[in-house]
């Protein structure tokens, strides 16, 4: 890709598309904040294991904050964040593809908060295994959108579940990454 980044957005954009898009369509917005950092530039559809093992580190830190509720949907947050920014970064390889965000499968299940953590986990570990064994990679993209943007939602659903605002959450998350400029990607892996 390595094309310049785009300019940040201002704090009143993000608080525009955070207040007025549901989570799921929030992509695009994520992925110009990281983009103007400086983070994921130089994407290559081969980074898909890297960044779906940060997005498992999300998921364990959420795990470690399972008893500070706002700590804990904080992390969850972060999840969406991640997997809507890979999300981005897998699309940008395929042709054009149908609105994902409104065929996607529903599975909200009353789980208390390690049984979700661990459903999170599994559904990243799923994101990989498409990675590994579906040998088209225009397939592979789409097949692993779907699954980004599926863990997106299921972050989503459990933050409201358990009495959270996502919409501040992301709020606040975008706003301190808008700020952070190159010097943190959090893209160690």
């Amino acid at each position: 890709m390595n094309e310049p980044s785009p300019p940040m957005p201002t704090a009143s954009e993000i608080a525009r598309g955070v207040g007025t898009l549901p989570p799921l369509a929030l992509g695009p917005l994520i992925r110009r904040i990281n983009a103007a950092n400086g983070w994921g530039l130089d994407f290559q559809f081969g980074d898909v294991p890297r960044y779906l093992a940060l997005i498992h580190s999300e998921i364990v830190e959420a795990f470690n904050d399972l008893h500070r509720l706002e700590a804990f949907q904080r992390e969850l947050g972060d999840v969406i964040v991640r997997a809507l920014d890979l999300q981005q970064l897998v699309q940008q390889g395929t042709p054009e593809v149908a609105d994902t965000a409104n065929v996607l499968a529903i599975m909200y299940t009353d789980y208390t908060r390690e049984q979700h953590l661990l459903y999170l986990h599994g559904m990243t570990a799923a994101a990989l295994e498409n990675y590994r064994k579906v040998e088209d990679e225009q397939v592979a993209r789409l097949v692993i959108m779907y699954d980004l943007l599926n863990l997106a939602q299921e972050a989503e659903y459990f933050i409201r579940s358990q009495g959270g605002h996502t919409q501040n959450i992301l709020y606040d998350i975008l706003v301190k990454n808008s700020g952070r400029g190159h010097r943190h990607g959090g893209r160690r892996a």
